[in-house]
């Protein structure tokens, strides 16, 4: 516990979340490991293998009681909305993203992960007029829901660099749209996430969620925290100093499940106490 960190986001408690897929497929055991290793909020991807979006309403309401009676809040639902091509028409999959809006609302998450569609890299400056338009849309359909949608920065869709994520977010201008800013995606296109995805661009105020993820430059796998260059002791650092108030999805992407999890999680750890040290030891 982190209590008296100048910025209560990194206490490990409340600042911090994962995907339970990334502990186990069963979703008592994730919550179970879950709250052995302190966390109280989590991330829903899939549950047993199935996308806990494309789960049936009863399914998704029964996932939301197991949280509650194991003290667990669902900060995030992942979707595969936006993964689509942008050539792809846009309305067909209107009903899939009004499902999603549907299904966070079932299990109390005030989130949802999104995509900026698949586009290729040669077309990227002809795309910028409809992925904004598209996802302006979606973050009002959100809005009216109370939701925020937080689009991740993946290769091969539009919002694939810092400067791309940034410029689209600042082009819908919404606060229902944010940033998952994902630091190893940006690793895997040989981009510096911190000195030129996250300082540079305009994706530093529209950041709501960082995935703690790391990975090489030489080959784009994923290593444990701060062993990449993902750059994340600078990230924590620059957010820590913004009063950044959202979240950190522990989601290390490596194998051996729940004992894998536990070594990212001391690393992570190591990462914060290094940068709050000295401001605990002055507050005792």
């Amino acid at each position: 516990m982190y209590e008296s960190a100048p910025n209560a986001v990194l206490e490990r408690r409340w600042g911090l979340c994962a995907p339970t897929d990334a502990l186990a497929d069963d979703l008592d055991e994730a919550l179970r490991l879950l709250r052995d290793f302190g966390l109280e909020c989590c991330e829903l991807r899939t549950v047993g293998g199935t996308p806990v979006s494309d789960m049936p309403t009863w399914q998704q309401r029964g996932i939301g009681l197991r949280l509650r009676d194991r003290g667990c809040a669902a900060v995030l639902l992942d979707t595969d909305v936006g993964a689509a091509p942008l050539a792809d028409p846009f309305w067909p999959h209107w009903s899939a993203f009004q499902r999603a809006l549907e299904s966070a609302a079932t299990i109390a998450a005030p989130a949802v992960r999104i995509f900026s569609f698949g586009v290729p890299e040669a077309e990227l400056d002809a795309a910028r007029a409809e992925v904004t338009e598209r996802c302006a849309r979606m973050a009002e359909a959100a809005q009216a829901h109370g939701l925020t949608l937080l689009v991740e920065n993946r290769p091969g869709t539009y919002a694939c660099s810092g400067a791309r994520l940034g410029d689209l977010l600042e082009g819908v201008n919404s606060p229902a749209l944010g940033a998952l800013f994902n630091p190893a995606a940006f690793v895997a296109r040989r981009e510096h996430p911190f000195l030129t995805a996250f300082m540079v661009t305009p994706a530093k105020s529209y950041t709501r969620c960082v995935r703690v993820r790391d990975a090489r430059f030489e080959d784009g796998q994923p290593v444990l925290p701060n062993q990449g260059n993902g750059e994340l002791r600078e990230l924590v650092s620059a957010l820590a100093a913004r009063s950044f108030d959202g979240f950190y999805s522990l989601d290390p992407g490596i194998a051996g499940g729940a004992a894998s999890f536990g070594v990212a999680l001391g690393a992570f750890e190591t990462i914060v106490e290094t940068l709050l040290g000295v401001a605990r030891d002055e507050t005792g």
